[in-house]
């Protein structure tokens, strides 16, 4: 059975191990809640790449110190944490791809050509816009 972090009866060593993790994890959960609720807002790309980052580096903690979390918490925690990685993935490729477009249209050479990007443009925001319901749902499940 894996003790749980917060324990107080492990060793001196695993105690020194234990508050490592332990403060590294929740300087990781700070900067996700710090940018969580503009995520689901809806505030623009950076906020949506940060819990990007700091959800990657959240599922990589979880898998390298999982003898250090208790069992139902880490179930809980990799899988909301995949939830997010997998709904703000999709959202950020739209990002990507919505400002890759606004570029190219601006060094276009022929003009005709505007009406085509600017529509495929229109799509991709549409989409990406219609994402932002199921991002809020999943970040308000990391409540729970």
């Amino acid at each position: 059975m894996r003790k749980n972090i917060l324990s107080s009866t492990m060793v001196k060593q695993e105690n020194d191990v234990a508050a490592y993790v332990r403060k590294v994890f929740l300087g990781y959960l700070k900067i996700f809640t710090r940018y969580k609720d503009k995520v689901r807002a809806g505030q623009g790309v950076e906020p949506l790449h940060h819990v990007r980052v700091t959800t990657r580096k959240l599922r990589n903690a979880l898998w390298v110190f999982k003898e250090i979390f208790p069992e139902e918490k880490l179930a809980h925690w990799k899988r909301n944490f995949r939830n997010v990685a997998k709904v703000t993935s999709s959202a950020r490729d739209l990002d990507i791809q919505i400002a890759f477009l606004r570029g190219w249209k601006n060094q276009l050479h022929k003009k005709e050509y505007r009406p085509v990007i600017e529509e495929l443009q229109r799509r991709l925001i549409s989409r990406r816009k219609g994402m932002q319901p199921q991002i809020a749902r999943v970040l308000d499940r990391m409540a729970d």
